[in-house]
């Protein structure tokens, strides 16, 4: 069942936490416009002191699965693309 991760919109916005587990990998997606163009979502995992979190990658227009265990968040940067994102 897909989930909205980030609602379509062009403004930066920081998606909530993403938690996968051992075992069990999640497919995120860019959601929105039919051309991505410049569209830009990262894919950031949390730090394990202070919180913060790391690029460690972006959602590409084909998605991206996340494999390794931890807690990661999405990240729109602002391009005047309208996109979004959503796990399946």
């Amino acid at each position: 069942m897909a989930t909205s991760l980030l609602a379509v919109g062009t403004s930066e916005l920081a998606s909530g936490d993403i938690t996968v587990a051992a075992g069990t990998p999640v497919c995120v997606c860019m959601k929105g416009t039919a051309s991505f163009g410049e569209a830009k979502i990262l894919v950031q995992v949390k730090g394990d002191v202070g919180g913060e979190y790391y690029t460690v990658g972006e959602v590409g227009p084909t998605g991206t699965v996340l494999h390794a265990p931890g807690t990661y968040r999405l990240f729109r940067l602002n391009t005047g693309q309208s996109v979004g994102a959503f796990s399946a």
